[in-house]
C-alpha cells in the first residue's frame, strides 16, 4: 500500500521541478507514511510513499525503475521463469519482477499482474515513461501535460503539487451534482485527469500516448457450465480468491455487516483463521441505520471474533470535518462516512481487513438490478405505475424511512419507464436530472465534452440489451469511479490494507460469463453465491432485504451538520464564489426542513463535499 508520484520533462530537466516533486511526494504521505523514496534523474523523477516502499534510496544502476501502488499477488509464479533472486526481501523481489517483465512483455505486463495497482516505469535507455492502472481500479492515478513536462500521482492533490494550472471543470461539476462523484476521465480540475480503469500511458519526448489494455464493457461468450456446475466453479474460483488475500499476512481482520458479501467473504477466511476478527458499525440513537445485531448473528454462526462500533451523534460530529476533508477532489456517497469511521477503528487491531466489495456489481445485487430487469420485460404493471407517475411524485419521499424510501423508489422506477434503455441506466444511477443539475450552476458546462461522458458509459446499452450489460457498465462506472474511490480513500488514510476477494480477476471473468438467471432468478438476486453458502447463513438473513452501508445523513443535516450548512452554503458565500446560483440553494435547504425532503439530504452533502474541496484547493 503506497501513494506514487513523478514527472517527465520533455526539455531534459527534471531537476528544474525538484521543490515542486517533493511537495507532491509530502502531499501523499498519508497515503502510507513510513517511508519515502525518490528517484530522481535528468529528464525523470519518481517518488514513492509507502509502509514498504519499493524504490530504493538512491537510484541503482538499472535500466528500469518502477513505483507501484498496490497488490502483486502473482509474483511468484514468475520466479523460476524470470530468475528472481527469492533470498532478498520480499518488496525487493517484487520489484525485480515487475522490472523484468517489463523488459520482456513491454507494455503487455499489465495482462501478467494479478492484483489491483497503479503503476509506473521509467526508461532510462529510451527515455519513455509507461503509467498504467488496473482494470478494476483498485488503485487511482491522475496525470496532467504541460508544454514543458508531464506528471503524474495517486492523488488530484498531488498533481496539483506540480505547476498545473487550476481551472474549475463544469463538465465535470455537471456530471457530479447527478451521479455525487466525478467520472473518469474528468476530474474538478480542467487541466488534469483520471487515468480510467484498464488503461496506460506511454510518454517519450515528443509524444504521450494513452490506449486501453482491457475493455470491460465487451459482451464475453457465455459459459456453457450447468447451474450445477457452475456452483462448483464459483465455490473454486472464489476460495482460491479469498486464500491469495490471507496468505502469510499478519493482523488480518474483515468487515463484517451481516449481509450477504461481507458475510461470504468472513465466513471462508474464518475457516482458515482462527478467531478471525471481524468488525461492524452501527449509529446509536438511530436504529433504522443499525445492522450490528445481524453481524453479531453472522460472527456467531462463522466462530469469528466480533467488535460492534457503536458511533454516538456526538463522535460523529466530531469526524465530520477530518472526512469532509480527506477528498482530493469532491466525492458525496455518504456511505464513505461510515468506511472513514469503520477503518479507522480496525487499524486499532489490524493492518488488512477483508471486504465484500464488488458482488454487488458483479452479480446484480442492487435494486436497481432487479428495476432494470423489470424495465427491460414488458408488463401490466410497467404500465400501471407509467399512469401513476403524476401521483408518486406528491407522495412524501425520503430515505430516513422505509414507507417513504418506497414512494421515492417508486417515483424514480416510473421515471426511467419513459426513456431509452441508456438514459434509463443513466437515471437510476444519478441523484438528479440534467436539467436540476443545472438550475444550481452560474457556469454552463460543455455539452459535447458531457455528450461523450455519457456515451462512453451508456453507448453500449442503446438497442437490444440484457441484465448483463447493465452489470458490466456498473463495474466500469460504480464499481471504479465510485466504490473503489471510497474504499482507497478512506481506509490509506489510516494505513489500512483493505483488500476484496470479489473482484479477483478470475471472479469478474467468471460471473461475466454467467447466464442471467444464474444471478437473479424469480426475484432472488445474487443467486449462486446464496446457493453456494447458503449454510453460512439463518434463513432469515439469507433472505432479508439488501440495506446498504448508509447513514442517517438526514438527521445529521438537521443537526451536527447544521454548522457546516450554514457556513459553507450561506447565502454570502454562495454569492461571493460564484458557482452556483443562491435561490436554488435557498430552496433546497429549505426542501430539507419540510416533511417531503426527498433527497435533499443527499444533495446537501454533495454540496458540502464541494464546498470544502473549493475552499482547500481553490480559493
Amino acid at each position: 500500500m503506497s501513494g506514487i508520484t513523478g514527472i517527465f520533462s520533455f526539455n531534459g530537466a527534471a531537476q528544474q521541478y525538484e521543490t515542486a516533486f517533493k511537495q507532491s511526494l509530502a502531499s501523499i504521505a498519508t497515503r502510507g507514511n513510513q517511508s519515502q523514496k525518490t528517484c530522481a534523474l535528468e529528464k525523470c523523477a519518481l517518488g514513492e510513499q509507502s509502509f514498504t516502499a519499493s524504490l530504493p534510496q538512491n537510484c541503482p544502476e538499472e535500466r528500469y525503475h518502477v513505483v507501484f501502488d498496490g497488490e502483486f499477488y502473482n509474483f511468484q509464479s514468475y520466479a523460476d521463469e524470470l530468475h528472481i533472486n527469492t533470498t532478498q526481501p520480499e518488496d525487493e523481489q517484487k520489484l525485480e519482477t515487475l522490472r523484468k517483465l517489463y523488459d520482456r512483455h513491454s507494455h503487455d505486463i499489465v495482462k501478467k499482474i494479478d492484483g489491483f495497482f497503479a503503476i509506473a516505469i521509467y526508461d532510462t535507455q529510451n527515455h519513455t515513461l509507461f503509467i498504467a492502472r488496473d482494470f478494476v481500479g483498485g488503485k487511482p492515478l491522475f496525470f496532467a501535460k504541460t508544454s514543458d513536462f508531464f506528471c503524474f500521482a495517486s492523488e488530484l492533490n498531488a498533481v496539483l503539487s506540480y505547476p498545473v494550472p487550476r481551472t474549475l471543470n463544469q463538465t465535470a461539476l455537471f456530471c457530479y451534482l447527478q451521479l455525487q462523484y466525478v467520472p473518469a476521465p474528468e476530474t474538478m480540475i480542467a487541466e488534469v485527469q483520471k487515468l480510467e480503469a484498464g488503461h496506460f500511458v506511454y510518454v517519450t519526448q515528443h509524444t504521450v500516448e494513452k490506449k486501453q489494455f482491457h475493455n470491460i464493457l465487451e459482451r464475453p461468450p457465455q459459459t456453457t457450465l450447468s447451474y450445477g456446475e457452475a456452483k462448483t466453479q464459483f465455490e473454486n474460483l472464489f476460495e482460491t480468491a479469498v486464500q491469495k488475500r490471507i496468505e502469510q499476512t499478519p493482523k488480518l481482520g474483515g468487515f463484517l455487516s451481516g449481509g450477504i458479501d461481507s458475510s461470504v467473504v468472513c465466513g471462508v477466511a474464518a475457516r482458515s483463521v482462527k478467531h478471525l476478527p471481524t468488525f461492524s458499525i452501527g449509529f446509536a440513537e438511530n436504529a433504522y441505520f443499525d445492522e450490528t445485531k445481524y453481524a453479531l448473528q453472522m460472527a456467531k454462526r462463522i466462530g469469528s471474533e466480533h467488535t460492534s462500533i457503536q458511533v454516538s451523534p456526538g463522535e460523529c460530529a466530531d469526524y465530520i470535518s477530518k472526512i469532509l476533508d480527506t477528498f482530493d477532489e469532491p466525492f458525496a456517497d455518504s456511505s464513505a462516512i461510515a468506511m472513514y469511521i469503520v477503518s479507522e477503528k480496525v487499524k486499532q487491531h489490524c493492518n488488512v481487513a477483508l471486504s465484500g466489495d464488488g458482488a454487488d456489481e458483479l452479480f446484480f445485487g442492487y435494486r436497481k438490478h432487479a428495476a432494470h430487469l423489470r424495465l427491460l420485460t414488458p408488463s401490466v404493471s410497467n404500465s400501471v405505475l407509467k399512469l401513476m407517475r403524476p401521483l408518486l411524485q406528491t407522495l412524501p419521499q425520503s430515505r430516513n424511512s422505509k414507507l417513504f424510501d418506497a414512494f421515492r423508489k417508486a417515483n424514480r422506477y416510473a421515471q426511467a419507464l419513459s426513456l431509452s434503455n441508456a438514459e434509463a441506466y443513466w437515471k437510476l444511477c444519478t441523484l438528479q436530472t440534467e436539467a436540476q443539475a443545472q438550475t444550481f450552476m452560474k457556469g454552463n458546462y460543455d455539452a459535447e465534452t458531457y455528450a461523450h461522458i455519457k456515451n462512453h458509459y451508456c453507448a453500449q446499452l442503446n438497442g437490444d440489451i440484457s441484465l448483463n450489460d447493465i452489470s458490466r457498465a456498473d463495474q466500469y462506472l460504480v464499481l471504479t469511479c465510485d466504490m473503489t474511490t471510497k474504499s482507497d480513500r478512506m481506509s490509506v488514510r489510516h494505513g489500512l490494507d483493505v483488500r476484496t476477494p470479489f473482484l479477483d480477476y478470475s471472479m469478474i471473468a467468471f460471473a461475466n460469463s454467467l447466464p442471467e438467471d444464474y444471478k437473479i432468478h424469480n426475484g432472488v438476486r445474487k443467486r449462486i453465491v446464496k446457493d453456494v453458502y447458503a449454510s453460512f447463513f439463518p434463513a432469515d438473513l439469507l433472505n432479508r432485504p439488501k440495506h446498504g452501508f448508509e447513514v442517517p445523513l438526514h438527521t445529521w443535516c438537521n443537526g451536527i451538520l447544521r454548522e457546516q450548512i450554514d457556513t459553507l452554503l450561506s447565502k454570502q458565500t454562495i454569492e461571493e464564489q460564484h458557482v452556483f446560483n443562491w435561490e436554488h440553494i435557498a430552496q433546497l435547504r429549505a426542501k430539507l426542513q419540510s416533511k417531503n425532503p426527498g433527497d435533499s439530504a443527499t444533495q446537501i452533502w454533495a454540496l458540502l463535499s464541494f464546498q470544502t474541496w473549493w475552499k482547500k484547493f481553490m480559493c
